[in-house]
């Protein structure tokens, strides 16, 4: 089938039945889609796009489905209400797709085929004018692929079974679209290779992480205000501690490998802190090197109040291991009086107390026996 399909400002329309473009037909005229309404499903499956695909305002779509066909001219959404929004399958855009406006509950973008977009033509954008409550990724994005999320975003973002060899880019995201019920907004990573996936001076801090066998070694954070380790979801489970063990690791070589060791410092603390929460107290030479890691970790970057702490833990583990051994009495002696006095070093005022009362001690039994 040749032909186009305009809808008007002026007529509105409403479809009540679903509405399916299979293949082995053609639109050689632009498509424009105003002041309509489907209350079904409407399902793109083949077919070409010689011109222009447009969504304009007061479009309403239940279900929309990008699944097939071929658009020469790309398509372009400028305003209109989805509940969702499903690009997936193996449809091909010659030209962008490009969403400049609009609100939808849930984008879906599953793109499952090596050769989907054109590096030259082809890449997704969304403007300053969309709001979006839930953006999902999935499925296998080709190495030419790209998609820039500019300015808002939404309240839920979520990879799930990603492998990602294209380019996502958000930037400036630091406005929210609404917040979950929990009164946070939601970050997933699920199962994803997330490659080359950019956040560029995006504030992060209000999202809560789920995260789960993912690998993010080669995400990058420039000028990003990260979300802190209390708002990553951690549970009680073995599992989960493995989980958030191997993010924290992640993001220690990722911030390491950007420069950032500050960051980098602060994720590896974190991660052998969770290490040493997951060893039993009776293994207490597992628990002296997590110390002594610590240790050197500070020593390495000059700050000595926090090595001298770590210090501190590392001889007490110790002191504990040579009361299980025999002998070494002097060596006993001296930890077992640094323990006591000052706790190796880390509380001189107690020291000084001690200090003090031995001396009045001492002073007071030298006054009586002047007195005798």
């Amino acid at each position: 089938m040749e032909g186009y399909l305009i809808f008007l400002k002026d007529f509105p329309v409403k479809v009540n039945l679903p509405v399916i473009i299979e293949e082995d037909t053609s639109f050689t005229e632009s498509i424009f889609l105003h002041s309509i309404e489907f209350i079904d499903v409407v399902k793109i499956k083949g077919d070409i796009f010689y011109s222009d695909f447009i969504i304009s305002n007061d479009a309403i779509f239940k279900n929309l489905q990008i699944s097939g066909g071929k658009f020469n001219r790309g398509v372009k959404v400028k305003g209109g209400k989805f509940e969702r929004l499903n690009v997936v399958g193996v449809p091909e855009f010659k030209g962008s797709f490009l969403i400049s406006g609009g609100e939808f509950t849930q984008i879906n973008i599953g793109l499952n085929s090596p050769v989907l977009f054109n590096v030259e033509q082809s890449q997704s954008f969304l403007s300053e004018k969309t709001n979006i409550k839930e953006l999902i990724f999935t499925g296998h994005f080709h190495k030419d692929s790209r998609f820039f999320f500019l300015d808002k975003f939404s309240k839920v973002l979520e990879f799930n079974n990603l492998v990602n060899e294209g380019k996502i880019l958000f930037r400036n995201i630091n406005k929210f679209y609404g917040q979950n019920e929990n009164g946070n907004n939601v970050f997933k990573i699920l199962n994803s290779t997330l490659g080359n996936t950019a956040f560029t001076n995006c504030d992060l801090s209000e999202y809560r992480l789920k995260f789960e066998s993912s690998n993010i070694s080669e995400m990058s954070f420039d000028g990003t205000n990260f979300l802190s380790f209390e708002n990553i979801e951690k549970g009680k489970s073995q599992k989960n501690h493995k989980q958030l063990e191997l993010l924290l690791f992640q993001l220690k070589k990722l911030y390491e490998s950007k420069g950032d060791f500050l960051s980098a410092l602060y994720y590896h603390e974190k991660a052998l802190l969770l290490q040493l929460d997951e060893i039993d107290k009776n293994e207490m030479e597992k628990q002296k090197n997590i110390y002594s890691q610590l240790k050197v970790m500070y020593e390495q970057t000059g700050n000595s109040v926090n090595s001298l702490e770590y210090r501190a833990q590392e001889l007490n583990i110790y002191r504990q291991l040579l009361k299980q051994t025999k002998g070494k009495y002097g060596e006993k002696i001296n930890l077992c009086m640094n323990y006591f006095s000052s706790f190796y070093g880390n509380y001189w005022g107690q020291a000084a107390l001690i200090t003090l009362g031995v001396n009045f001690i001492f002073f007071f039994n030298l006054l009586l026996v002047f007195r005798i």
